[in-house]
């Protein structure tokens, strides 16, 4: 093994955590397991949905990270379209206040902690789906690398700042103050995908003359 990672190695590290904590979560909604919905008693839960999203984002990643045949790419880019429409249309759920059925679609959700509206996603994780799934729709048109070089910054950012919240306490970005926050794992999941998605981007295509 080498005695450093490479981009590519860890952008399929990234898409294989994301998808392992999807999966997990989702055990913890079909087992009833508290801990791997919220990590933490009493913090915001991952809505099963936004696992769904992970889990499909994580494996297009890596799909896409192994520089699969054209069959294996043409699958990548369909989880990827996925995953932006579940981000979009949650957050038009929240734009145009309507309940289009899709929240509570896998598991009814009974939490009691900034859960204003059961089973949603919180709207900051919704625009977070949105970006990874268009920015992985997009990674294999080159003159469009910086557009999910942006956007792999959108979701990389919206992963931090959730984190920052929770290590430093911050009420305004941990509680639904505002809006329904983003759930410790499914924040640390936006940060190594967005993050690695965007370097490894930038090393495909910024320095590269072909």
């Amino acid at each position: 093994m080498p005695r450093h990672a490479t981009p590519l190695q860890l952008a399929r590290l990234a898409a294989t955590l994301a998808a392992l904590l999807g999966l997990l979560v989702l055990a913890g909604w079909a087992l009833g397991i508290g801990a791997l919905k919220s990590v933490v008693s009493g913090a915001v839960e991952m809505k099963a949905n936004t696992a769904v999203g992970l889990v499909l984002a994580g494996v297009a990643l890596f799909i896409s990270a192994c520089r699969s045949l054209p069959i294996w790419e043409f699958v990548s880019r369909t989880m990827a379209l996925i995953v932006a429409a579940l981000g979009l249309v949650t957050l038009s759920q929240y734009v145009f206040h309507r309940q289009l059925g899709i929240d509570e679609l896998l598991f009814r959700d009974m939490a009691n902690a900034f859960n204003a509206i059961p089973g949603r996603m919180s709207p900051y994780s919704a625009v977070a789906l949105f970006a990874i799934g268009i920015a992985l729709w997009l990674l294999a048109i080159r003159r469009l690398w910086m557009v999910v070089w942006l956007l792999s910054g959108l979701v990389a950012c919206i992963g931090l700042v959730s984190l920052l919240g929770y290590a430093w306490g911050a009420r305004e970005l941990v509680t639904d103050d505002s809006a329904p926050p983003v759930a410790l794992h499914a924040a640390l999941a936006f940060a190594l995908l967005g993050e690695l998605e965007r370097h490894d981007v930038w090393r495909k295509y910024a320095y590269s003359s072909d």
